[in-house]
């Protein structure tokens, strides 16, 4: 999108709608999400002109300010966070056309909102302990070869933060053990990608291939393409989940479930790369879907918020 030369002929307010409009298609928003976005966005703006705060000064303050009189209407923090969202976006789009410098939201976050996908973040330590820890010695043969199938499994959740639906469709040809990668073919909500493999992973992977897998399908008498195979030879590993998730409850009390490992993998792949190489490392269509993984310091928001708007 072409940045506006707004030294020589001041942009519209109609205009500024337009090229938000413009700006979130871009970003490949929804037709909804555009819709709502700049609704609330346009609510915010009548705030500020309310305020008598000019657009290429609208300061963190202001927006805590905005915020807060949100809290004052009895709107749900659910709301509240969706209305902070579209402003952050908002102001994005108002640095690039050089209305404004810098995007004061960049780091607010409210208290009790999002919780579909906020988790406690396990370090990578704990990430780690999970695979090294999982136990594979069993007394009966089969249940000793199904526990060295789940830990490669635990792998792939720990350091490729796979999903349950991402391990389901993995097939023999997606390992590409020599390359040291692997493929991760796409869904209905994920894109295709392509992973590195952590070195021990190379070589754990291969004595699952060339052992434990051909094993496993001996016993149970099956051929299969799929990469990991089922219990008692199903057709969908949705029961070994199951069964790894119960276990690294034992292992880990924090965790609550295999979605936890994948955003505290994410989480940390934020502080590591940027946010369109993570977007890609995770499948998100949306960079939205990346976007909401990005922790945020929620305590110190809420000091700010006592800070600038003390109560009582």
């Amino acid at each position: 999108m072409k940045v506006a030369d707004t030294t020589q002929t001041p942009l519209l307010e109609e205009d500024l709608k337009e090229a938000f409009k413009e700006y979130l298609t871009i970003k490949r928003y929804s037709k909804s999400t555009i819709q709502g976005m700049s609704l609330a966005s346009e609510r915010f703006r009548l705030w500020t002109e309310n305020e008598n705060i000019p657009t290429e000064n609208i300061s963190y303050a202001d927006v805590m300010a905005y915020i807060q009189s949100l809290k004052k209407q009895g709107i749900k923090q659910k709301t509240q966070n969706t209305y902070i969202a579209s402003i952050k976006r908002y102001i994005d789009h108002l640095v690039e056309f050089g209305i404004m410098k810098t995007n004061p939201t960049e780091h607010i976050k409210l208290q009790g909102t999002n919780q579909r996908n906020l988790y406690q973040v396990l370090n990578t330590e704990e990430l780690e302990k999970l695979y090294y820890q999982y136990p594979t010695n069993k007394e009966i043969q089969i249940q000793q070869l199904a526990a060295k199938q789940n830990k490669i499994i635990v792998g792939l959740l720990v350091w490729q933060g796979l999903r349950t639906e991402d391990l389901c469709r993995l097939t023999v040809t997606d390992l590409k053990l020599r390359e040291g990668k692997i493929y991760i073919p796409g869904g209905r909500k994920t894109e295709q990608r392509t992973l590195e493999l952590k070195s021990h992973q190379i070589i754990d992977l291969m004595d699952f291939m060339y052992e434990t897998r051909k094993e496993i399908m001996q016993r149970i008498n099956i051929q299969a393409e799929q990469l990991f195979i089922g219990v008692a030879g199903s057709a969908t590993i949705y029961s070994n989940m199951k069964s790894i998730t119960l276990q690294l409850k034992k292992q880990q009390s924090k965790l609550k479930s295999t979605k936890q490992i994948r955003a505290s993998v994410i989480t940390h792949w934020l502080k590591q790369y940027n946010l369109r190489r993570v977007q890609y490392m995770a499948g998100h269509r949306y960079i939205s879907s990346t976007e909401k993984f990005k922790i945020n310091d929620i305590e110190s928001l809420q000091e700010d918020i006592n800070k600038f708007h003390p109560i009582g």
